[in-house]
């Protein structure tokens, strides 16, 4: 198979203007560091994140007091059928604490003083095949040019600004003021030529404030507080370097780089960062030191291989409108309207493909809900872990399109949750094993936080994560990691769900339980309590067979391996209503809002593989309505995942409808939780407001409708949408440690490669071949 040529406008966004706000602002990141290039050609700022920058510190205290009492009178009202009542119970007693937050470090500004003149020629472009941001235009008789990357092997965020003349030469147009902020406790001071930014974050999020802790952010008792961090900034230029008390001056210059490295005192998730930090200082100055010796020419080419090593791996050519001269803003507006732009999926592709890289990395913590990039105190959801489908979806497309070491992060926090989720389980349960439920944060938060059971009541997420174990060694086959990682997790959640069975009409059941999010009426009432729901039911009966697989693959055995087996075929089984869908909860009920955002009950479809099309065709088609009676919108991330459901339905021309809807342009920052989702025009998935979760999620689905994969199947194109007529794909990855290239003619697979063993089944568009 020939190469495929990548063209410019599917891997390239810009526009003609500066970004007048954060969601227009294009990010940047090396996994520990992510910043927001703005552009602006006077008064400029970088927005900085540091991914272990977090409200809070370890505790153990995080259980309400009567949670388990609260629980045993909720199992007896919903085995007695009284879910108003069970309901009723656990909204009044078994909420304990929210999770902290995830804070922004602070702003870098930038104040240009020699600003005479009109802006010309201006363009702000995000390279997504070298990790590059860029800004150029013409003001005078200089042309500036901005370059910024965010550093993986020197871990260092690095802007540098030029100025040359009409003949190329170098030109002395450059002055500007530096300087350091942060909404956070802090002191900026200039030191031997460098600035610095020292601060400490607060003690609790700001939900816990308002909700049950007292008022007080900043304590002296050590033992009361919180990370601590470090920000230092390096100025090289050619032109005349001053400081102030707080901030450095650079003038008559023809370029000024400048260098950010950052570094906090979290020391694990079980650690006090303040009684046990790290040396935060010393880690900041190690690094300020190691970026002083090295040229930027030598910083960018590092910075680009590493990089590139990870982007170049997979390749999709979609076809070209040549649009790339156009701004990636009228782009998506012309294609809503109608218009042609056969790379702007592919572009979305890539740029989820590009967050993944820049977002997180060995070592680094994982994805949250803005990914490692927010700019509020107060941020949305607090820019936490929510995992009762976001920070899952943060990784849909990890493994598939070939990012396996980004996959560690998340690999890591389910580990540490597997750990301090035991006291959740012994505390709230009464139950050996582990369980976590719908929030957590950087310090393994895994009890239930304040609030309605909709949300707050959901253990199931521990099973949910054990999915990703299990679908990490389907990928790599590393059976190492099987034996020695995934088993002993996967074996105490599955101790976990064993004790929480109980028997109703005949079947084994998870009582009780929610969909997440979700309410269905009784009566008068709005509940969300149910004997068990079919979200809940899914995850066990995944998590009990994969259980079972890796007792099989490594002969493996121990105290509740007969005990799995007996109680697996009991479990209650999917289920299709009268009226044809997939049942939610337990019992038929009316939904208190039909077009709800999650799909948590199609979870045994995706991300979940309990079925195929070809071998469960009721079970699909009542898939298939359950979706059509949810309705055509959704929030960015909801249609996300109603995109990755039809590519598992094998019906592409209806996930390309809601590829379509999540290429939207949308302004709004403000929250919609029902019909708003979109892009923004830096192509961050809108919610709205900002989530990054939906445009990991399209990527994935993206990734599905070429590639289908189970151990011993590789099924190629089974959700081909008509307009995808001629295509090229290269290097996408298939479970059984496969690599897969194809090329598409006229809407049919005309060759196609498969590295590695080859599977016992080829599908091409659901037919065996």
């Amino acid at each position: 198979m020939n190469g495929i040529r990548t063209s410019k406008d599917s891997i390239l966004l810009m526009e003609k203007r500066p970004a007048e706000c954060f969601e227009e602002a294009y990010p940047i990141g090396n996994g520990f560091q992510g910043a927001m290039i703005y552009g602006n050609t006077e008064n400029d700022r970088i927005s900085l994140n540091e991914d272990t920058l977090w409200s809070g510190y370890a505790r153990k205290d995080l259980f309400g007091k009567n949670c388990a009492e609260s629980l045993r009178r909720a199992k007896e009202h919903a085995l007695n059928g009284d879910c108003v009542a069970a309901n009723e119970e656990l909204r009044s007693n078994f909420s304990c604490y929210a999770s902290q937050a995830y804070l922004p470090l602070g702003d870098l500004t930038l104040s240009f003083t020699n600003t005479q003149g009109r802006v010309t020629g201006y363009k702000r472009t995000l390279d997504l095949a070298r990790a590059v941001a860029t800004v150029k235009y013409t003001r005078g008789d200089a042309e500036y040019t901005v370059i910024a990357f965010a550093s993986h092997p020197d871990r260092a965020i690095v802007y540098r600004i030029e100025a040359r003349g009409s003949d190329g030469e170098p030109i002395r147009k450059i002055s500007l003021k530096v300087g350091l902020s942060s909404q956070l406790y802090s002191k900026t001071y200039t030191l031997n030529g460098l600035l610095y930014m020292e601060g400490e974050c607060p003690v609790s999020s700001e939900q816990n404030i308002h909700r049950c802790e007292r008022k007080t952010q900043y304590f002296d008792d050590p033992k009361q507080r919180g990370i601590r961090f470090l920000a230092t900034v390096d100025i090289l230029t050619d032109g005349r370097k001053s400081d102030s008390l707080n901030a450095m001056s650079v003038s008559n210059a023809s370029f000024c780089e400048i260098r950010i490295s950052s570094a906090t005192s979290f020391n694990g998730y079980d650690k006090h960062p303040y009684t046990h930090g790290r040396d935060f200082r010393a880690i900041c100055n190690s690094m300020q030191e190691n970026l002083s010796k090295k040229t930027f020419e030598e910083l960018f080419a590092a910075h680009v291989k590493d990089y590139s090593e990870y982007f170049n791996r997979v390749k999709l050519d979609l076809g070209s409108d040549k649009k790339a001269s156009l701004p990636t803003s009228e782009r998506m507006c012309r294609f809503e309207e109608g218009g042609s732009d056969k790379a702007l999926p592919a572009l979305l592709f890539n740029f989820g493909r590009y967050l993944t890289v820049a977002a997180s990395r060995q070592g680094s913590q994982p994805t949250n809900l803005q990914g490692i990039w927010n700019e509020h105190y107060n941020a949305p959801w607090q820019s936490n872990y929510t995992i009762n489908i976001n920070t899952e979806m943060n990784y849909f497309p990890t493994l598939g399109i070939d990012l396996a070491e980004m996959y560690q992060p998340l690999l890591q926090m389910i580990s540490d949750l597997s750990v301090s989720g035991r006291a959740t389980a012994r505390a709230l349960y009464g139950a050996d094993g582990w369980c976590a439920h719908h929030n957590t944060d950087l310090w393994r938060h895994t009890s239930p936080v304040i609030g309605d059971p909709r949300y707050m009541f959901w253990n199931a997420a521990g099973g949910w994560m054990c999915h990703h174990l299990m679908e990490y060694y389907e990928y790599t086959l590393d059976k190492r990691f099987l034996k020695t990682t995934a088993y002993p997790i996967i074996r105490e959640a599955a101790r976990f769900y064993l004790s929480q069975l109980a028997t109703v009409d005949g079947y084994r059941i998870v009582l009780p339980s929610t969909s997440p999010e979700n309410a269905y009426k009784v009566g008068d009432a709005v509940i969300s309590v149910s004997e068990t729901a079919e979200m809940t039911m899914a995850v066990v009966r995944e998590l009990f067979k994969n259980y079972l697989r890796i007792c099989e693959i490594c002969k493996l055995s121990d105290d509740i391996t007969e005990k799995v087996k007996e109680e697996l075929p009991l479990l209650l089984p999917i289920r299709i209503s009268s009226d044809g869908r997939i049942m939610e909860w337990y019992r038929e009920c009316e939904e208190s809002e039909v077009n709800h955002r999650h799909v948590s009950h199609l979870y045994a479809f995706y991300p979940g593989h309990e079925f195929d099309p070809m071998s469960s065709p009721e079970l699909y088609a009542a898939c298939r309505r359950s979706l059509e009676v949810r309705g055509p919108e959704g929030t960015g991330w909801g249609l996300a995942w109603k995109t990755c459901l039809y590519a598992a339905l094998w019906d592409g021309d209806a996930a390309y409808s809601f590829i379509k809807k999540q290429l939207r342009l949308k302004r709004d920052k403000g929250y919609n939780m029902l019909n708003g989702g979109g892009s923004y025009s830096n192509m961050l998935c809108a919610h709205p407001p900002f989530q990054i979760d939906g445009n990991f999620g399209i990527t994935a689905a993206i990734s599905e409708m070429l590639l289908q994969s189970e151990l011993d199947t590789v099924h190629l194109i089974p959700a081909l949408p008509s307009e995808w007529k001629n295509i090229k794909v290269e290097g996408l990855k298939a479970k059984g440690n496969r690599k897969v290239s194809f090329t598409v003619e006229d809407g049919k697979i005309t060759e196609y490669r498969i590295e590695g063993s080859l599977p016992s089944k080829i599908l091409i568009a659901g037919r065996e071949q």
